[in-house]
């Protein structure tokens, strides 16, 4: 079993702010929402058309969790997991996260810190997992924003992955 770094280097820095989407997609995600009606927001639809733009890898477990594979260069990938649930206002929302590794001798202070940098999402747990983890509501899911979202969570959990595991595994 792989033991964690546990703290992040004192020169680290998060992954330079994404503008819209990473690695170039803006054009690409921009494209995928011309023609939509505003109002008739298809959550999935909105995911699986910026997937076939950006040629992310989709796929959908038995219990209707989307599973999004975001290639983040240099031959790495992140998987997003997409699941839909409600607020405190009964409101649909998307809970978009991403597993950085297992939380096992990670200093939380420090991901604490880390969280008022993020520009998307933040630190969470889950299980035993080190997450990133951001939501946002569906009625307004704006192709722009699913697509940032995505992009920008999967290059923030892959660099943590990487400086704090070393690994691609995620």
């Amino acid at each position: 079993m792989r033991r964690p770094r546990g703290r992040l280097p004192a020169a680290w820095s998060p992954p330079r702010a994404i503008r819209a989407s990473p690695a170039g997609y803006t054009s690409i995600i921009r494209a995928a929402a011309r023609g939509r009606e505003e109002n008739a927001v298809n959550f999935r639809e909105i995911v699986e058309s910026i997937a076939q733009a950006c040629k992310w890898e989709v796929t959908e477990d038995e219990d209707g969790t989307l599973c999004v594979e975001v290639p983040t260069g240099s031959g790495r990938s992140q998987v997003v997991v997409i699941t839909e649930d409600v607020d405190v206002a009964d409101q649909p929302i998307a809970r978009y996260w991403s597993v950085i590794g297992e939380a096992e001798g990670i200093d939380f202070r420090r991901c604490l810190e880390e969280n008022a940098r993020l520009a998307y999402g933040a630190f969470a747990l889950q299980g035993q997992n080190l997450v990133l983890l951001d939501t946002q509501l569906i009625s307004d899911a704006d192709p722009m924003e699913v697509g940032a979202s995505i992009g920008n969570l999967a290059a923030y959990a892959d660099r943590y992955e990487r400086d704090l595991f070393g690994v691609d595994t995620y």
